[in-house]
């Protein structure tokens, strides 16, 4: 017997429920390293084996929150709140549609939504230059 006959295959498109538990159980962890150490944590979901089921079961585990955010730079990212606070399904698409990343992100808020620093500060000027505004 070779050392390949013990790596475990499975048929593409099969139900695996032990990768959804683990997903969810890195969620978890992740979560608990947030609220304790404030440090967030990213899940590639496109780097796991995970099928079309794994990933349908996975969305009705999480559910979903209040917020949905869509940004259109370079293609449309969608930012998902699960039903679990804090932790989000953050995708991003090319022109086209097609996906490029899809994540689950575990923290307060994306990072990809919030304003950056400089983007302010040409904003602030351009209001303070704008002779023709009037209130």
């Amino acid at each position: 017997m070779s050392s390949l006959d013990q790596i475990e295959v499975m048929v593409e498109g099969e139900e695996n429920p032990e990768m959804v538990r683990s997903v969810l159980s890195e969620i978890t962890a992740l979560l608990e390293c947030w609220l304790t150490e404030g440090k967030p944590g990213v899940i590639d979901l496109q780097g796991l084996p995970l099928t079309a089921t794994d990933y349908q079961q996975l969305e009705e585990k999480l559910g979903r929150g209040e917020v949905s955010i869509t940004i259109q730079v370079l293609g449309k990212s969608q930012i998902l709140e699960t039903a679990f606070p804090g932790v989000w399904y953050v995708i991003h698409r090319d022109e086209v549609s097609n996906i490029l990343t899809k994540q689950i992100e575990v923290i307060d808020i994306p990072s990809i939504v919030l304003s950056q620093r400089v983007e302010m500060e040409q904003a602030l000027e351009r209001l303070k230059s704008d002779s023709n505004m009037t209130f």
